[in-house]
């Protein structure tokens, strides 16, 4: 088991990380696009965060990540709260039962989990704005932006992997 000192430790260096991805998501000054991918390195952040942890754990820091989007995004209806609250719900559940929690699963789930983002979003922002080019979004951004996306959830895969060694010995 470990000391409350080291568990502490490890819960200030995971706000660290949260605090971190949350300010990439909202600086516009650093970009991470390539051509039409951004990547929602908060969402891959949180799929690993949820693959090693309670699923109580998994919908607050959801919660508390997509509040955190909405309070920078422009007409989103609280749509990143609700979204992210469920997906990494989803993501906690199908981790613990349909998926292992070796690395090709988690990016399997990285990958499924951004995309239904992104479907979520195409579905409730696009279709209802958009008369042309429906589809269009998704190829070209939804598509891309979550191949991007999942390449990031490899170090949050390692790191979390690691935290959760150092939590169970």
């Amino acid at each position: 088991m470990l000391s409350n000192k080291k568990r502490g430790v490890i819960r200030f260096l995971n706000f660290l990380l949260f605090a971190l991805c949350i300010l990439l998501y909202g600086n516009a000054a650093f970009d991470m696009s390539i051509k039409n991918a951004y990547p929602f390195i908060m969402l891959a952040l949180l799929v690993a965060f949820s693959v090693f942890s309670k699923i109580s754990h998994a919908a607050i820091a959801g919660f508390i990540c997509g509040a955190f989007a909405d309070s920078i995004a422009a007409n989103s209806y609280c749509f990143n709260t609700a979204a992210l609250m469920c997906l990494t719900v989803g993501a906690c559940l199908l981790s613990d039962n349909v998926f292992n929690k070796n690395l090709k699963a988690v990016i399997t789930l990285c990958f499924l989990t951004v995309f239904c983002y992104y479907l979520l979003y195409w579905i409730f922002f696009i279709i209802p704005v958009l008369s042309t080019g429906k589809v269009e979004y998704l190829l070209r951004f939804a598509l891309p932006s979550a191949v991007y996306t999942t390449v990031f959830v490899i170090p949050f895969y390692f790191i979390y992997k690691y935290w959760y060694k150092l939590k169970t010995e």
